[in-house]
């Protein structure tokens, strides 16, 4: 695992700068304490700073092709590389080094452009091909593995993070508030935009082409689902099963020593199970608790921890962990308001003693239907066949005059939230969902001070999820599946996927995630959904596939988000001075981005108990902390 970037000054052919470079690469240095290297050529320039897990001794980039015309810097591990340096060599290949890197290098002297399409696991790297005067840049096929980029005035920036890009002394840091206006509902900043308007992330499933004097992007693979001859249910979990074995099987290749992040979830318990079996030492698991009930999920990691003889390790987190928040910003890279980013970073904190990689849970939920959302989103079929005036005008009606306040229960904030939306066609009733938490357009019609709402001229925030949407429709998957697809490309690429990466680089950890290999992402959508969600039962066929391996209590357990209580924090003085530092009246207009007074009466409501509003005082807050952290220092 590695931090990349590099500079191609590709139509003013000055030469790479490499004070800047070197800036670039240091931004990157929690991604690669172990080692960096540079490679600089006239006008082309590629850093890395890299955390050794294969061949620790032989591995150092930029590794080369055998007469030194083909150079990669390359961050993220190739599980079948073992099998593609064998068909490498055969063919008459040689390598110097042991590394999952140089395979990739033999492979495009071999395939070029396609050689993306062979690779099984998660990467970004870049290629310079001096005999072309190509720069080759690809990311893997879920954006597993981040890059962005920079282009302008013939000159392109690329890198791992964007702290690295704006090390360039003539790089545009110009906010983009269209991509803060999608923060503001989704948590995260959506792919292909950056917050900063110049620079952008390349999207998962990419590669980008810079020659000749032109910058183009091309995708390299969409879903595609398969028939696969499975009668019943038995047979669709066997081969499940089979695959997450596999996947597991592969993803234990390394060097160092590896362990699991455990929440005592199905998906998480499932992996550290088959890790069990596959392994001649005990596991190495790492969890996570809370002093809140309500939250708190070590007595079902405890219970797995047992079963499977783990060396198990736990922290509890409290509210005093929020003043961490500046460093954790840092690290992130974007404005993030995900919550579970500050527990995947304590978790990371755990384990980086111990451990130099985890396997992780991450994309099981979206791949099996593991969100209260596509319950909401099967009830809402048969919700819409009830009588017009019941759902349209008598229901809507009555919930106008119910508060969702702080005291009321989570499962009757669930139901007031389903009746507030299920009128709302599939497509965005379903985003509304899985963005419950961010404001709605129409609370930022309130939020915005005129400034910003003449930099953002009413935009829809529902165009993040609409063109994937199109595309599983145009893949022929039924709703629930279309459902999970979506959630797949917005939810889990720009918010999940980007918080365990930085969390886990933050500590130089390399987090894996067995259920996104591909051809277990390409089977899962090959499933008809109400396997997945089978009557109130989510992730069906996960349950069933696991009886044996998992205990009942595990395997029956109800869905618990990997979450951070923040409503019960923002009860204690210390997030209540955070809030006063960084949302104070004159804080907020002197951003200019919000209404102080609309600021005002979302502390006051939740204050006074008239409201939950800690998510969105959280996210206000998180933005003022970036701000702070990158445009004001």
């Amino acid at each position: 695992m590695c931090g990349i970037c590099g500079i191609y000054n590709y139509s003013n052919k000055t030469l790479v700068e490499q004070p800047i470079l070197r800036r670039m690469n240091e931004a990157l240095y929690a991604r690669g304490p172990d080692d960096e290297g540079f490679f600089i050529e006239g006008y082309i320039g590629l850093a890395n700073k890299r955390l050794s897990i294969i061949d620790v001794e032989g591995g150092r980039q930029p590794i080369f092709n055998e007469d030194g015309k083909i150079c990669i810097v390359y961050n993220g591990e190739i599980y079948n590389h073992i099998e593609l340096r064998g068909g490498l060599e055969d063919k008459g290949h040689i390598f110097k080094t042991k590394t999952d890197t140089e395979v990739i290098v033999h492979l495009y002297e071999e395939h070029g452009e396609d050689c993306v399409k062979f690779l099984q696991g998660m990467f970004a790297f870049a290629i310079w091909d001096s005999e072309e005067k190509k720069l080759f840049l690809a990311r893997d096929r879920f954006g597993i593995k981040p890059l962005v980029y920079y282009d302008m005035g013939g000159r392109l920036l690329f890198a791992s993070e964007t702290k690295a890009i704006v090390q360039g002394d003539s790089v545009n840091r110009d906010i983009d508030f269209e991509a803060v206006h999608y923060y503001l509902t989704y948590l995260s900043v959506p792919s292909p935009l950056t917050i900063y308007k110049a620079i952008k992330k390349l999207p998962p499933a990419s590669i980008l082409v810079c020659q000749d004097g032109k910058v183009v992007e091309k995708r390299y693979w969409s879903i595609e689902p398969k028939k696969l001859g499975c009668n019943d249910i038995e047979e669709y979990g066997d081969t499940f099963y089979k695959l997450l074995k596999d996947s597991i099987k592969m993803q234990l290749m390394s060097d160092v020593p590896l362990g699991a992040f455990l929440s005592g979830g199905i998906d998480s318990s499932s992996i550290v199970g088959l890790m069990s079996q596959l392994s001649s030492r005990p596991v190495k698991t790492f969890s996570i608790g809370f002093e809140e009930k309500e939250f708190d999920e070590l007595k079902y990691a405890r219970l797995v921890a047992k079963r499977f003889n783990t060396e198990h390790h736990e922290l509890i987190m409290m509210p005093k962990d929020i003043g961490r928040m500046e460093d954790l910003i840092w690290n992130l890279d974007e404005p993030h308001a995900d919550s579970s980013a500050l527990a995947s970073y304590l978790v990371s904190k755990l384990a980086a003693p111990n451990v130099k990689v985890v396997l992780t849970g991450v994309g099981g939920d979206e791949l099996f239907g593991g969100y209260h959302a596509y319950l909401a989103d099967k009830l809402s079929i048969y919700y819409s066949m009830a009588p017009k005036m019941l759902t349209r005008r008598a229901i809507p009606g009555l919930i106008s005059f119910i508060k969702l306040d702080s005291q009321r229960p989570s499962g009757t904030r669930r139901i007031l939230r389903f009746l507030r939306s299920s009128h709302l066609p599939f497509r965005k009733r379903h985003t509304r969902w899985m963005s419950l938490l961010g404001f709605d357009d129409e609370e930022k019609d309130e939020l915005y001070s005129g400034f910003l709402k003449d930099q953002i001229h009413s935009l829809d925030s529902s165009v993040v999820t609409d063109e994937y949407f199109d595309e599983a429709e145009a893949a022929g998957l039924d709703l629930l599946n279309a459902a999970m697809f979506v959630d797949l490309c917005t939810y889990l690429n720009n918010d999940v996927l980007q918080q365990v990466d930085r969390m886990t680089m933050a500590k130089s950890l390399e987090a894996r995630v067995p259920f996104l290999d591909h051809k277990l992402v390409e089977f899962a959508f090959s499933v008809p959904s109400n396997l997945k969600v089978k009557g109130l039962s989510l992730k069906h066929l996960v349950r069933q596939s696991m009886k044996g391996l998992l205990t009942d209590d595990i395997i029956n357990r109800n869905k618990h988000g990997f979450g951070v209580p923040i409503r019960e924090w923002f009860k204690s003085d210390f997030i209540r001075k955070s809030t006063d530092e960084f949302l104070n009246e004159s804080s907020i207009k002197r951003r200019g981005f919000f209404e102080p007074g609309y600021v005002k009466r979302l502390m006051d409501e939740h204050a006074r108990g008239k409201a939950d509003n800690s998510h969105k005082i959280w996210i206000i807050m998180i933005l003022e902390i970036w701000c702070r952290r990158f445009l004001d220092s």
